[in-house]
């Protein structure tokens, strides 16, 4: 009968001991980690109490450590310190389950990104010099991150200044075009004008006049509601009185919205126009004479906008030709 030996029989006190032994190893690593975090805190208290030069003559007279080394300890205690005071033990944890060289490696990270970067590699199995790679490469890829949204948020801050730039000409063109109004109508609005704020008088009277007449309507139903309840005789004289009602209500909502929206008309065109015989007034020659050649300035390029759709439509060749052409005036009036 064939018997596999490849797989011995492991008493199970080996076992034991197996897990015991890692165990120790485990927390003589973790004791390791927090004794160096413990080791870089002091050699960093000692260099700021000596006078400049004399840490490294100190190291080798005292401690034997190079100057290397005792910057490893310091990096150590400063990238890790304040998590092992706030009691994160993930922290010891994690140095603990490393190598002392790929902690010193680590210790380049701030502690979110190591706690990270842990979290998306292999570290145990990684050597010192992939480690340290592949770190350099996470501190590249955070510096072009960074740099990429200063860079973003410096072109936003552009954008929006560009914008506001553009608002406040349009706000300019503005007043140069309420001007050039002022001054061909002799303060007067245009017909235009007049039909808009027309309507929107009388749109907003309406309103008012549309909830005047639903109140009416609800006051009645409330009398007609009384009156059923008294009796049908109650209730067709009640009926017959509130038909009255309403029909007067309507009629006085519209006669109060007819008035109201001649008023609101009134009022509003007088402001507009005192506001334009002012402007007329106050206004410079020289903005008059560029408002007057911006408006003519604009009936040309709506009309050269025209001619190039045109254009393109039944003949695309000379419509390509004409679109660039425009754009170079453009161009040209943007220097």
């Amino acid at each position: 009968e064939f018997v596999d030996k490849t797989e011995a029989v492991v008493p199970a006190r080996a076992n034991e001991i197996a897990m015991e032994i890692n165990i120790i190893k485990r927390d003589t690593a973790e004791i390791f980690a927090r004794n160096s975090i413990k080791i870089g805190q002091r050699l960093r208290e000692v260099k700021e109490l000596l006078p400049h030069g004399d840490f490294e003559r100190w190291l080798r007279d005292n401690v034997d450590y190079s100057v290397t080394t005792a910057q490893r300890f310091m990096k150590l205690a400063n990238a890790y310190e304040g998590q092992l005071a706030a009691g994160e033990d993930d922290v010891a944890e994690l140095l603990a389950s490393i190598l002392p060289s790929k902690g010193y490696i680590l210790a380049q990270l701030a502690p979110a990104q190591c706690k990270e970067f842990v979290q998306e590699n292999d570290v145990e199995n990684m050597s010192s010099r992939e480690l340290q790679a592949a770190v350099k490469a996470k501190e590249d890829a955070e510096n072009r991150a960074e740099k990429a949204e200063q860079a973003a948020e410096a072109e936003q801050q552009r954008a929006d200044a560009a914008e506001e730039a553009r608002a406040d000409l349009a706000a300019q063109l503005e007043d140069l075009q309420r001007i050039v109004q002022a001054v061909q109508s002799g303060g007067q609005i245009s017909p235009e004008e007049r039909a808009k704020i027309e309507a929107e008088a009388k749109k907003a009277a309406e309103d008012a006049a549309k909830a005047k007449i639903e109140a009416a309507k609800k006051k009645a139903d409330k009398e007609l509601e009384k009156a059923r309840a008294e009796g049908a005789d109650a209730l067709k004289k009640a009926q017959a009185e509130q038909e009255k009602v309403v029909q007067a209500a309507v009629e006085q909502a519209k006669a109060e919205a007819k008035a109201e929206a001649e008023k609101a008309t009134a009022a509003r065109v007088a402001e507009l126009e005192e506001q334009l015989t002012v402007a007329a007034a106050n206004a410079s020659p020289y903005r008059i004479k560029f408002g007057a050649c911006y408006e003519a300035l604009q009936s040309d390029y709506g009309r050269l906008v025209a001619i190039v759709m045109d254009a393109e439509q039944h003949d695309p060749n000379e419509g390509v030709l004409l679109r660039s052409m425009l754009e170079r005036v453009v161009d040209y009036l943007k220097e």
